[in-house]
This record gives structure tokens, C-alpha cells and sequence, in this order.
């Protein structure tokens, strides 16, 4: 999968994994999971479902409209450290 993001292709062993995990991908089940969390938080996901939660922050929201008490104060820098705090909030 490393390899997949750096735009290569897979090969051997790692394409039938990378294969066997897109197989068991339901994309109905994202669908469903990003019209619930952008209904709490009032954010836009976008059409990458994992580039649009990767920042943190809109999982930070969802934290706080799930339970209010957490007061969790995300920040939207694009900094990879920053947006790694934001997750293990």
C-alpha cells in the first residue's frame, strides 16, 4: 500500500493484499458513516473520505458533539505533527 501512495503499482504479495482489502471495502457503508458524521459536525467530508478526516479535525468535532465534555480544541494547520495531535486527542 506504501507503494500505491507514492504512485507506484503494486506487486506480488502486496497487490493481493492491497486487492483482498479493496474487496472487503464497502462503499456504501462509508456513504452511510460520512453522512452521519457530516450531520454532527456540520462539516463537508469531501469525496476522499480518509483525506477529508485526515487533518483530525473534523474526528476532533465529532468527539466533541458525541460527548460535550471533552472540549477538545482542534487545530487545522497542515503541519503533519499538528494534524497527529489532533488524532490522539
Amino acid at each position: 500500500m506504501a507503494n500505491q501512495q507514492r504512485g507506484n503499482s503494486a506487486y506480488g504479495l502486496d497487490k493481493q493484499l492491497a486487492d483482498k482489502a479493496l474487496a472487503k471495502y464497502d462503499k456504501q457503508s462509508e456513504e452511510e458513516a460520512k453522512d452521519w458524521i457530516e450531520a454532527l459536525t456540520s462539516h463537508s467530508i469531501g469525496d476522499d473520505f480518509g483525506l477529508g478526516l485526515k487533518s483530525g479535525v473534523v474526528l476532533c468535532d465529532l468527539a466533541n458533539a458525541l460527548d460535550p465534555s471533552l472540549k477538545l480544541k482542534p487545530t487545522s494547520s497542515t503541519m503533519p505533527f499538528k494534524q497527529m495531535e489532533n488524532i490522539s486527542a
